[in-house]
């Protein structure tokens, strides 16, 4: 995760030289991509050292009037200012984005390895993020990377037996018995 951060995804503006806006695309669901307003070259690489500073208020600068660049690829794996927000573990900074994240994106945004700011959460063993994202969605705890794993099963294998026991509990009922098995063996 730590190698990524430095990388900026270069805008295809980028390769034909600077120009001062480019359209990126940013993955939505719906037809409404024509009608947003370009995020500038600019404003992308702003937004990507204001998450990796933990800078908010930078950030909601630029958040503020283009929401859907929450949604911006900030990383050659398909990660958001989200996914790493939580990775560096900049929990105010994640607290504050929540607000213009809209219910039920949580869990379209993933990674290229399928993974959601909650599997990064696991994996860092970031339990206030995890516990951040739960709140806002409770889905996420049952999607899986594409490997399969789920967000416990992250924090499981990496150790990090602060946030596995939230994720745990956060699951209350779900498949607790499957959940045994996996620890188990």
């Amino acid at each position: 995760m730590q190698e990524d951060i430095e990388e900026v995804v270069p805008a295809e503006a980028e390769t034909q030289g600077r120009h001062d806006t480019a359209t990126i695309n940013i993955g939505t669901n719906d037809n409404q991509t024509e009608n947003m307003i370009p995020v500038t070259i600019d404003e992308y690489e702003k937004l990507h050292k204001a998450t990796v500073k933990g800078d908010w208020y930078k950030a909601e600068s630029i958040i503020r009037n283009k929401k859907h660049a929450v949604e911006l690829e900030m990383s050659k794996d398909g990660s958001t200012i989200l996914h790493l927000a939580v990775g560096i573990g900049h929990n105010e900074f994640v607290e504050n984005l929540l607000w213009y994240i809209k219910d039920g994106d949580l869990c379209k945004r993933r990674s290229s390895d399928g993974s959601t700011a909650l599997h990064i959460a696991a994996i860092v063993g970031n339990r206030y993020a995890a516990h951040l994202l739960v709140d806002k969605d409770k889905s996420l705890l049952l999607i899986k990377d594409h490997k399969g794993n789920e967000a416990l099963h992250k924090a499981y294998e990496n150790m990090h037996l602060d946030t596995l026991v939230y994720l745990f509990k956060a699951s209350g009922t779900v498949a607790i018995t499957t959940r045994c098995l996996f620890l188990h063996g």
